[in-house]
């Protein structure tokens, strides 16, 4: 991550002496359309850039089973609470539209284009409000611990080899004590 940041960084810095060197040297209209030209390509380098951390995540993220398991849960639950409020209140005219108002209740976005009447139907609501909260937690918490972990694995790397090392220089010590007391004993 901080290698694209430093080459962004490299990349505007060199972006913003080449336009000061294009208006300086060069006439209004010609400057202009070399600028433009300048600007266009940063875009594109920026966007390239965003693209490939957004691969590197998404092909991070695409062998996490739980990710996948607790989105197959989201969409399960709003289907199933949708056919239970199309079953249950007089407002949600389709099971389509019991599954929507499911889902804009679960995810808290609220249209209000779809609302239960029914007392039935507003305690699901409030329970799919309920088990969203949960569930958006839950989706976060994964999401951060499959991106984190892998650091923390490198982490894991670097500390066994740093004791390692450790180990390796209190024996040499230990070997060195010795040692010297040997000298001390020889030189009474």
């Amino acid at each position: 991550m901080s290698s694209i940041l430093r080459r962004q960084a490299k990349s505007a810095k060199h972006f913003w002496i080449a336009a000061f060197s294009v208006c300086t040297l060069y006439k209004k209209n010609v400057y202009r359309v070399i600028l433009l030209k300048l600007i266009i390509m940063n875009i594109v380098e920026t966007i390239k850039e965003a693209l490939a951390l957004l691969r590197t995540v998404l092909s991070e993220l695409s062998n996490k089973q739980n990710l996948l398991n607790l989105l197959i849960l989201a969409f399960a639950v709003s289907v199933g609470a949708g056919t239970i409020l199309y079953l249950l209140d007089a407002n949600i005219h389709s099971l389509l539209d019991g599954i929507w108002s499911a889902w804009v209740t679960m995810t808290h976005v609220g249209f209000g284009d779809v609302v239960p009447t029914s007392f039935l139907g507003r305690i699901l609501s409030a329970a799919l409000i309920l088990f969203g909260l949960v569930l958006f937690s839950l989706f976060t918490a994964l999401l951060s611990v499959n991106l984190i972990g892998k650091n923390i694995d490198a982490l894991d790397h670097d500390v066994n080899h740093i004791e390692a090392e450790e180990s390796q220089i209190l024996k040499e010590l230990a070997r060195l004590h010795v040692r010297l007391d040997a000298l001390e004993k020889q030189n009474k």
